[in-house]
């Protein structure tokens, strides 16, 4: 039996774990309290007649086992679980949703979205402890600042499914800083091109965006050649390129963002598609 306001002055109290049956709960039992209740998923005795809101704010989650310490929702179709080693798991399908509180969140150790998922959002886990990323192929697309600051970060893994990376979406963390000189790709963006003295690049055919700042600040490239299939360049994408001379925008071309060839003061021909 969970008696009436039982927990009603303990503020800092966000989570209840049940381990076995359910008990009887006054009708008062949360009363005016926003609180998540975690029950075992097998457990039968968890009706939809005992997980009622109890003159409260009460988020039911029915979790696989012990280890899963926190969840919710992250999207219209899309869910999360928090284990209690770190990992958290984005599961679902479709887009997650903005602005969902992960925001320096330091509890989340490790990143793991199962297929379904389609985008992360942007600062979803910006200041964050993560240690690690794992995306499948349904993900497309990665927001803003999404990793930004994850001064922990070191290891990413994506399928050649992605088509945007945000702008700063991994900047100020571990994993960009030690990326090698030249071009780094995340699945079909060209993400960076890290100067390495090279005076010509040939971006690779299949390429279906240049992402924000990729190769901002190279001294050395004097021509880029961009493959027929591209479809996206992103803003700042050659900003202060200072030894650029020329360039062909294919036909494939259908958005160029703001500042993409600024302060390029060598830059004379630019020849665009139809």
């Amino acid at each position: 039996f969970v008696g009436e306001g039982v927990i009603s002055q303990c503020s800092s109290l966000k989570t209840v774990t049940f381990l076995g049956d359910a008990p009887h709960f006054d009708e008062k039992a949360f009363f005016e309290k926003t609180i998540k209740v975690l029950y075992l998923a097998d457990n039968t005795t968890w009706t939809e007649e005992v997980c009622q809101n109890y003159s409260g704010t009460v988020i039911w989650l029915a979790v696989p086992d012990l280890s899963y310490v926190n969840g919710g929702s992250c999207g219209e179709n899309v869910r999360w679980w928090l284990k209690d080693d770190g990992t958290m798991i984005i599961y679902g399908s479709g887009d997650m949703a903005t602005n969902i509180g992960w925001y320096e969140d330091k509890a989340v150790k490790k990143l793991v979205v199962e297929q379904g998922v389609t985008s992360i959002s942007e600062q979803a886990f910006r200041y964050g402890k993560i240690t690690s990323v794992v995306l499948p192929e349904s993900v497309t697309t990665i927001g803003n600042q999404a990793f930004m600051d994850c001064k922990s970060l070191e290891t990413v893994t994506m399928s050649s499914s992605v088509v945007k990376v945000g702008k700063q979406a991994f900047d100020n963390t571990p994993w960009a800083a030690n990326l090698p000189a030249g071009p780094t790709y995340l699945g079909k963006v060209l993400y960076i091109y890290k100067e390495d003295g090279a005076t010509q690049y040939t971006v690779r055919d299949g390429t279906y965006s240049i992402s924000d700042s990729a190769f901002k600040g190279n001294t050395t490239l004097k021509s880029v050649v961009l493959p027929q299939d591209l479809q996206y360049i992103h803003d700042q994408a050659f900003y202060g390129c200072t030894a650029l001379e020329s360039i062909v925008i294919p036909d494939s071309v259908q958005y160029i963002n703001g500042h993409t060839f600024y302060c390029c003061t060598s830059l004379k021909n630019v020849t665009i598609g139809s």
